[in-house]
Protein backbone atom coordinates (compact mmCIF):
# COMPACT_ATOMS: atom_id res chain seq x y z
CA UNK A 1 0.00 0.00 0.00
CA UNK A 2 0.54 3.23 0.03
CA UNK A 3 3.28 4.99 2.17
CA UNK A 4 0.75 7.06 5.05
CA UNK A 5 1.84 10.38 4.16
CA UNK A 6 1.94 9.88 0.47
CA UNK A 7 5.30 11.22 -0.64
CA UNK A 8 5.83 8.66 -4.00
CA UNK A 9 5.65 10.19 -6.77
CA UNK A 10 5.68 13.82 -5.48
CA UNK A 11 8.97 15.77 -6.25
CA UNK A 12 10.50 18.40 -4.02
CA UNK A 13 10.61 21.84 -5.51
CA UNK A 14 12.52 23.81 -3.34
CA UNK A 15 13.58 23.91 0.64
CA UNK A 16 11.95 27.11 2.84
CA UNK A 17 13.38 26.29 5.74
CA UNK A 18 16.72 23.96 7.05
CA UNK A 19 18.59 24.22 10.54
CA UNK A 20 22.07 23.62 10.03
CA UNK A 21 22.35 21.68 13.57
CA UNK A 22 20.25 19.33 12.13
CA UNK A 23 20.41 19.33 8.31
CA UNK A 24 23.60 18.48 6.74
CA UNK A 25 24.79 21.14 4.68
CA UNK A 26 24.72 19.75 1.51
CA UNK A 27 21.06 18.15 1.87
CA UNK A 28 19.03 21.34 0.80
CA UNK A 29 20.72 21.76 -2.46
CA UNK A 30 21.12 17.92 -3.41
CA UNK A 31 17.32 17.16 -3.28
CA UNK A 32 15.51 19.94 -4.88
CA UNK A 33 14.59 19.08 -7.71
CA UNK A 34 14.20 15.47 -6.99
CA UNK A 35 11.18 13.01 -7.12
CA UNK A 36 11.00 10.61 -4.41
CA UNK A 37 10.58 6.99 -5.53
CA UNK A 38 10.43 5.13 -2.35
CA UNK A 39 10.24 5.34 1.57
CA UNK A 40 11.88 2.44 3.67
CA UNK A 41 13.16 1.66 6.95
CA UNK A 42 16.67 0.57 8.02
CA UNK A 43 16.96 0.12 12.07
CA UNK A 44 16.13 3.72 13.11
CA UNK A 45 16.16 5.34 10.18
CA UNK A 46 14.01 6.60 7.56
CA UNK A 47 15.26 6.19 4.16
CA UNK A 48 14.21 8.49 1.30
CA UNK A 49 15.08 7.13 -1.88
CA UNK A 50 14.95 9.71 -4.72
CA UNK A 51 15.74 9.90 -8.43
CA UNK A 52 18.67 11.54 -7.39
CA UNK A 53 20.33 10.90 -3.62
CA UNK A 54 19.20 8.93 -1.20
CA UNK A 55 18.49 10.93 2.29
CA UNK A 56 18.83 9.69 5.51
CA UNK A 57 16.20 10.77 8.51
CA UNK A 58 16.32 9.76 11.69
CA UNK A 59 13.76 11.44 14.44
CA UNK A 60 16.13 11.08 17.34
CA UNK A 61 12.83 11.03 20.52
CA UNK A 62 10.98 13.72 19.60
CA UNK A 63 11.24 14.21 15.87
CA UNK A 64 8.67 13.34 13.48
CA UNK A 65 7.63 13.79 9.66
CA UNK A 66 4.59 15.68 8.88
CA UNK A 67 3.05 16.86 5.38
CA UNK A 68 1.09 19.99 5.50
CA UNK A 69 0.29 19.53 9.23
CA UNK A 70 -1.49 16.55 8.68
CA UNK A 71 0.95 13.80 10.72
CA UNK A 72 1.29 10.22 8.99
CA UNK A 73 2.00 7.08 10.79
CA UNK A 74 2.71 8.50 14.33
CA UNK A 75 0.10 11.11 15.94
CA UNK A 76 1.84 12.00 18.75
CA UNK A 77 4.89 11.06 20.92
CA UNK A 78 4.81 10.48 24.72
CA UNK A 79 7.86 12.61 24.80
CA UNK A 80 6.81 15.22 22.62
CA UNK A 81 5.79 18.62 22.55
CA UNK A 82 1.51 18.09 21.93
CA UNK A 83 2.03 20.72 19.29
CA UNK A 84 2.96 20.66 15.88
CA UNK A 85 3.63 24.54 15.76
CA UNK A 86 5.85 25.28 12.73
CA UNK A 87 8.01 26.83 14.81
CA UNK A 88 9.66 23.89 15.90
CA UNK A 89 10.29 22.43 12.10
CA UNK A 90 14.30 22.20 11.46
CA UNK A 91 13.21 21.25 7.53
CA UNK A 92 10.99 22.28 5.04
CA UNK A 93 10.39 21.21 1.76
CA UNK A 94 7.58 22.61 -0.64
CA UNK A 95 6.12 19.63 -2.58
CA UNK A 96 4.82 20.09 -6.47
CA UNK A 97 1.32 19.59 -5.79
CA UNK A 98 1.92 22.59 -3.22
CA UNK A 99 2.42 20.65 0.39
CA UNK A 100 4.98 21.12 2.43
CA UNK A 101 7.17 18.36 3.83
CA UNK A 102 8.47 19.13 7.78
CA UNK A 103 10.27 17.38 9.87
CA UNK A 104 9.44 18.25 13.23
CA UNK A 105 11.54 18.26 15.87
CA UNK A 106 11.13 20.44 18.88
CA UNK A 107 14.18 19.13 20.43
CA UNK A 108 16.38 18.91 17.67
CA UNK A 109 18.09 15.36 18.09
CA UNK A 110 17.34 14.37 15.10
CA UNK A 111 19.36 14.59 12.00
CA UNK A 112 18.81 14.25 7.69
CA UNK A 113 22.12 13.42 5.87
CA UNK A 114 22.58 12.17 2.50
CA UNK A 115 23.87 8.73 1.12
CA UNK A 116 22.93 6.77 4.50
CA UNK A 117 25.36 3.73 5.13
CA UNK A 118 22.36 1.34 4.41
CA UNK A 119 24.12 -1.76 6.41
CA UNK A 120 23.77 0.08 9.72
CA UNK A 121 23.45 -3.60 11.65
CA UNK A 122 27.13 -3.73 12.51
CA UNK A 123 28.01 0.16 12.96
CA UNK A 124 27.71 2.68 15.83
CA UNK A 125 25.26 5.00 15.59
CA UNK A 126 27.70 8.25 15.72
CA UNK A 127 29.06 6.51 12.12
CA UNK A 128 25.75 5.50 11.15
CA UNK A 129 24.33 9.41 11.30
CA UNK A 130 27.70 10.74 9.79
CA UNK A 131 29.09 12.44 13.32
CA UNK A 132 32.18 10.07 13.35
CA UNK A 133 34.67 8.05 11.34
Amino acid sequence: GQPPLDLVGRRILAVERTDPLVVAADVDAAVSGCTVEALDRRGKVLVLHTDGPLVGLHFGMTGRLLRGGAAGAIERLTYGANSDDERWDRWVARLDDRSRLRFHDPRRLGRIWLHPDLDVSQRPVDVVLGLGA
